[in-house]
């Protein structure tokens, strides 16, 4: 994981004999850490020494570290009085050329525009982010490095980096743009708007290969115009009808004991190697263990889609193809719908592993992400007809939130509030009953003012006994979870809720039992495409060798493989098998978080 120009020659005098100072360093907004794995006999105090912090910063920044360390714990520790060697401005004239960012480029055009490795810019740039480059910031290029690096080297060094971004990063995912894909593809691949990329990346130039990019945002909002009275809200009506299709009897494997999977993954793409699906790969491959303990057996023959339709039909029509009993992937809906004619001709289950299937209907397909118009029903659990149900607005709001949340109600009242700045008025609350309000801002600060807001005006109420037995939760966007500066005490105490599409909370005892596995067989953290290749395996591989057959098997129960619940069925006759599983996630008031 660790990229070996990132080594900042620093002194080692003073450290721990059992701790050596990591050489990797991230960038995470505008502040600098070293990414430790803890290795066994390692302590607190001997991570404290080596990297001149105090135990309490380390704990801070990794609050899981607080019940003891575990060897193969990928730790962020602040890089403390880590600087560039002193040099005369001669010196520099004379080792470096400097080069100005212009509008569009990126650490991988820089790159490939000097031949110059990405590590020895990082080296060279203590202050140089991959994933944020600044107008008019100076980049020191070494002389005699330009022409040491390639294409190839350039993607590699920085997929190492990303790599270990994602190890220690808590609040997004960070993914390098491959060549070939475009915003619309990583839109559908992470359940968001194509509006939403491109405004938290700030993407306006269009996407390019080498940008490192990061997931989740909010759309711009529309403000109510003025506080309206308790409204009703009416469900939509004239929804549009996918076609309708026959069901296919999807062919029983003959040996109960053992499946021969097809597995397509666009590991590569026009040379450029793609660490998540990798991720994904290996995941799947710990699901194949777990099964493999459980008596079945099974042939992985895995195909590289390369996300090219062309790829796909060359792979279709192999000789080795023939021989799978089911299909996992592949990821894009260009190259799924180059596989399904097969696959309904030939009877076998495809699976989608990733990408939404919202707009593929075919009778063979199952699609591991939860269909997006489950999400609004699951919500409407939230709320009761009894409850005192307010929305609050800022002044820039989540319109995407807003859309699931009036459709959510479907009749009860509400109201609605506009806040603007110090308190909130006392009648928002009402007593003997539960109190929901929906945050809809969009803004990490505007929300934290609304919370302590809300949080106070409560604190007086019980203060005075005028709530009697009343409960407060918030509800909020899973957006809230990747906010860095928020009071997050607030959340417990306020009972703050979302919706995901995928739970896998560090600290529940089956995903510490996983990330241990993955640990000790692959030496780096689990991503959530590594949790998503485990439950393909699981939930997949039993059903090709059950005797209900696959759609029996799915359709027959809740599955659960790890911490996120899946829950299969069809729209209509002859539709795609889709999981209409999301998942509510609730801070408790005792700082637990559940997942229901």
């Amino acid at each position: 994981m660790a990229l070996a120009a990132l080594t900042m020659g620093l002194d080692a005098m003073g450290q721990s004999p059992d701790v050596r100072r990591s050489e990797s360093i991230v960038r995470i907004e505008g502040d600098s850490y070293y990414v430790h794995t803890v290795e066994a006999g390692q302590t607190l105090y001997s991570l404290a020494k080596a990297y001149d912090v105090s135990t309490a910063a380390i704990v801070h920044y990794n609050p899981l570290v607080a019940g003891g360390l575990k060897a193969g714990q990928v730790l962020k520790i602040p890089a403390v009085g880590v600087s560039a060697p002193k040099m005369s401005q001669r010196k520099i004239n004379r080792l470096f050329d400097e080069h100005e960012v212009k509008q569009g480029e990126t650490v991988y055009s820089i790159s490939r525009m000097y031949a110059v490795p990405v590590a020895t810019l990082l080296e060279d740039n203590l202050a140089l982010d991959p994933t944020h480059l600044a107008i008019g910031q100076k980049v020191l290029i070494r002389k005699n490095s330009k022409g040491d690096g390639n294409e190839r080297q350039t993607m590699e060094q920085l997929n190492e980096y990303k790599e270990a971004l994602n190890s220690v990063s808590t609040d997004y995912i960070y993914h390098l743009v491959a060549h070939g894909e475009t915003i619309y593809s990583l839109s559908k691949l992470y359940g968001i708007s194509q509006e939403d990329l491109i405004e938290w990346n700030s993407l306006t130039d269009g996407l390019k290969a080498g940008t490192m990019v990061r997931v989740g945002i909010a759309e711009q909002p529309q403000l109510p115009s003025e506080n309206q009275p308790e409204t009703p809200v009416q469900q939509p009506t004239d929804i549009e009808q996918p076609p309708v299709f026959e069901n296919v009897e999807i062919t029983t494997v003959e040996d109960s004991r053992h499946a021969r999977i097809a597995l397509m993954l666009p590991l590569r793409a026009e040379g450029a190697a793609n660490a998540s699906y990798l991720e994904f790969y290996q995941g799947f491959l710990l699901g194949m263990e777990d099964l493999k303990a459980e008596g079945q057996s099974f042939t992985i023959d895995l195909y590289n889609s390369a996300r090219s339709e062309q790829a796909v039909e060359q792979i279709v029509a192999s000789e080795e193809f023939a021989a799978a009993n089911l299909i996992v992937g592949p990821v894009y809906d260009n190259e799924l719908q180059a596989v399904l004619p097969y696959a309904i001709e030939n009877r076998i289950a495809v699976v989608s592993p990733l990408a939404s299937t919202d707009s593929l209907h075919a009778p063979v397909l199952f699609g591991l992400a939860p269909k997006e118009s489950c999400k609004v029903n699951k919500m409407a659990t939230i709320f009761a007809q009894e409850d005192n149900i307010v929305l609050i607005y800022g002044q820039s709001n989540d319109t995407e939130l807003e859309a699931e949340i009036k459709s959510a109600l479907m009749g009860k009242s509400y109201r609605t509030y506009n806040y603007s700045g110090g308190d909130v008025p006392s009648n928002l609350f009402k007593s003997e009953c539960r109190n929901i309000y929906v945050v809809m801002a969009r803004n990490e600060l505007e929300v934290d003012k609304i919370m302590a807001a809300l949080s106070s005006a409560h604190n007086n109420l019980v203060s005075r006994s005028q709530l009697h037995s009343a409960t407060v939760n918030v509800v909020g966007s899973s957006r809230w979870n990747r906010f860095n500066n928020i009071d997050r005490n607030l959340f417990f105490k306020m009972g703050v809720c979302y919706l995901t599409s995928y739970l896998a909370k560090r600290g529940n005892e089956v995903i510490d039992r996983f990330d241990g596995r993955y640990i000790d067989a692959y030496q780096s953290l689990p991503s959530m495409y590594s949790y998503r290749g485990y439950d393909a395996a699981v939930i997949f591989g039993r059903a090709v060798l059950s005797n209900l057959g696959v759609v029996g098997y799915v359709q027959s129960a809740t599955h659960k493989p790890l911490q996120t619940q899946y829950r299969f069925a069809q729209a209509q006759m002859g539709d795609t098998y889709v999981n209409n599983e999301w998942v509510i996630v609730r801070y408790n008031n005792n700082y637990t978080i559940s997942g229901e």
